[in-house]
């Protein structure tokens, strides 16, 4: 049967206006409760029941009759059969897309018996173009809800549903928010139908628990839909347009299916901000916080107060201890000075005792110049020992005669002079290593600033410009520095730039170390001849050491008296010099002390090593030094002869 164009038009509108009659009068107020008319009543809860929706049984009071969906088949134009109702044209308008592949098939196949061609024919039915007949749109009908995959993709934009599951409710005032349940519960309800992963969370109500609601928005904004929108892209026609429609066939897909997310989106938006649960729950927790802040602020007051009870706690102990310390000073320090008043004292007390013995023993002599040397011996022993040691003394020297005591006081006498010498010696060492370590110091910090190509250099520098160069320091500065410089461009370590005053405070430096090694040689040469004099010469016996106390005082006074010519200086004869004083043993040592003490270096050196002896002059210590010189030399010449 051929249909004109005009009447395919006018089927469509039938087609539409029908479908719009179904969903304004049986569907929308179904699933929008704000404009319902008519309440839905749950009848059922079976799950095999085909009002069963996702966890919620609904009854559709919508009954289509055989013979309006016959009327509608026989309307239908097979050139426009996508703009076609195939559930209704498989009489599964009711069911949709609950209806089972069972139902399909039956219904395909009792259509068929009834509305086939030849069955027609054998009606008397006149068919000129099968092609054209409405069969074939029962046929595409069956093929399209037959097939899993072209039934999902036609369920995806199926605009009896659609219509329904597409709408999103908007966001609810404050005053509306008792109607969020109803308005939003059947529209998750549809839309629940698109998701990949079942079951589906639903809405709940006012007593879901957080954790539960929670879970819903989570899974509502991470939504997954199968929707398909392939239905609607138009086929492919043509070989060499094919790529190109292809990929306009991806587009369009991607941004339907962005379009769906940002749908879907909406939804839970809309639903997030107008859920009175939500609103709750952040009231609940806005409450917990400032539960939680104000623990925290008591929590923070106890722990501040109990920390300034600990530290008052802490302040009064370190009080009561700081008083008990300061006490205990003060008695420590009433027992320290108890301790040297009593000390006082004995020490007055023995060195009184110790003066009277000695005048008593008339200081062991009767020569005045004797006693007054034992006088000065005695006031030495007071100064030097302590009460307790004192004590001693005086106990031992009353403890036996005169000559015991005599014994006794020389001996502390003795032991105080080593003990004395021992000390200057220490000091004398420890003063020496003080400056040994100071010019190793500094010698370490000029060597740090000379490198071993710069004192190359500087020597060669020094020789090639001579004294009465103009500006002799300044060039051989610039010398080094040229030389340096060059070094730097062959990729070696740069240097700081020299100055005039570096190189003349190494120059300083080098001429006090060639002076030291200088006097470090010939000291060696002196200690070397001396031995040289004594393996040589028969050991002659040291004269009485001037500072050394008599063992017989008496014997030195009547020596002094029997012999006064040579207490006192002999005259000396006309035209010859007065004889020198020999040098004792003691001044040797002393000599060789200072030598060691006053480096080469020092200018005013003779003069301070006669400051240091107090029995030479500087000239004498000169005289002396050259005359060890003298001796030094003498050994090597002697040497050299016994070694040809």
């Amino acid at each position: 049967m051929h249909v004109s164009s005009e009447t395919a038009v006018l089927l469509a509108k039938e087609v539409k206006e029908q479908r719009d009659y179904f969903y304004n009068t049986f569907l929308r107020p179904f699933c929008e409760p704000k404009r319902r008319q008519a309440k839905s009543k749950p009848v059922r809860s079976a799950r095999n029941d085909r009002n069963y929706i996702h966890g919620q049984t609904v009854e559709i009071p919508f009954k289509i009759s055989h013979k309006n969906q016959e009327d509608y088949l026989k309307k239908l134009d097979p050139a426009q059969w996508k703009d076609q109702d195939h559930y209704l044209v498989l009489g599964l308008g009711e069911l949709r897309y609950r209806a089972s592949d069972e139902d399909v098939k039956k219904a395909h196949k009792r259509l068929i018996l009834k509305h086939h061609p030849d069955k027609r024919r054998q009606q008397g039915v006149k068919i000129l173009d099968e092609t054209k007949d409405y069969f074939a749109c029962l046929t595409k009908a069956f093929e399209i809800l037959g097939d899993p995959e072209k039934r999902r993709a036609y369920d995806s934009v199926d605009q009896t549903v659609a219509d329904v599951a597409d709408d999103v409710p908007d966001k609810l005032e404050a005053d509306e928010k008792d109607e969020f349940f109803e308005t939003f519960a059947s529209a998750f309800l549809w839309n629940s139908r698109w998701s990949s992963k079942q079951p589906v969370p639903q809405l709940g109500d006012m007593n879901a628990k957080e954790d539960y609601i929670n879970e819903f928005y989570d899974f509502w904004y991470d939504f997954d839909s199968w929707r398909d929108y392939s239905y609607m892209d138009e086929p492919v026609t043509g070989e060499d347009r094919w790529e190109r429609r292809h990929g306009e066939k991806e587009n369009k897909e991607a941004q339907r299916k962005s379009k769906e997310t940002a749908r879907i989106r909406r939804l839970v938006d809309n639903a997030f901000a107008s859920d009175p649960r939500i609103a709750k729950l952040r009231d609940e927790e806005k409450k917990r916080k400032e539960a939680d802040k104000q623990a925290r602020k008591e929590l923070q007051r106890q722990k501040a107060e109990q920390e300034e009870q600990q530290k008052r706690a802490a302040l009064e102990k370190e009080q009561e201890a700081k008083r008990l310390l300061e006490e205990a000073a003060k008695q420590e320090s009433e027992r320290i000075k108890k301790e040297r008043e009593a000390d006082k004292k004995v020490l007055k007390k023995e060195r009184k005792t110790l003066r009277d013995l000695l005048k008593g023993w008339n200081y062991f002599t009767a020569q005045n110049g004797s006693q007054l040397k034992v006088m000065q011996e005695t006031e030495r022993l007071c100064e030097a020992l302590s009460g307790q040691e004192l004590q001693e003394l005086n106990q031992k020297m009353t403890a036996g005669d005169v000559d015991a005591a005599k014994a006794e006081f020389s001996a502390r006498i003795v032991a105080l002079d080593r003990k004395a010498e021992a000390g200057k010696a220490a000091e004398l060492k420890e003063r020496e290593e003080r400056e040994s370590r100071d010019a190793a110091l500094k010698q370490q910090a000029i060597d740090e600033q000379w490198s071993e190509e710069e004192h190359k250099l500087l020597i060669r520098a020094v020789t090639q410009y001579p004294a009465g160069t103009q500006n002799r320091w300044d060039v051989v500065a610039e010398f080094i520095n040229h030389h340096v410089f060059l070094n730097v461009l062959n990729k070696e370590a740069p240097r700081k730039k020299k100055l005039a005053k570096d190189v003349i405070a190494k120059m300083k430096n080098l001429k006090q170390i060639e002076m030291t090694h200088e006097a470090q040689k010939m000291e060696a040469n002196s200690k070397a001849f001396d031995q040289f004099v004594q393996k040589q010469k028969p050991v002659l016996k040291p004269t009485k050491d001037d500072n050394s106390i008599s063992e017989n005082f008496d014997e030195e006074d009547s020596a002094k008296a029997e012999h006064p010519a040579k207490a006192d200086q002999q005259p000396v004869k006309t035209g010859q010099q007065p004889a020198e004083k020999p040098w004792s043993a003691a001044e040797q040592k002393q000599l060789e002390q200072c030598l060691k003490k006053f480096p080469p270096t020092d200018p005013q050196r003779f003069e301070n090593m006669a400051k240091e002896m107090g029995t030479r002059t500087a000239d004498e210590c000169k005289k002396r030094f050259k005359e060890l010189v003298a001796k030094i030399k003498a050994q090597k010449a002697a040497a050299s002869a016994g070694g040809k």
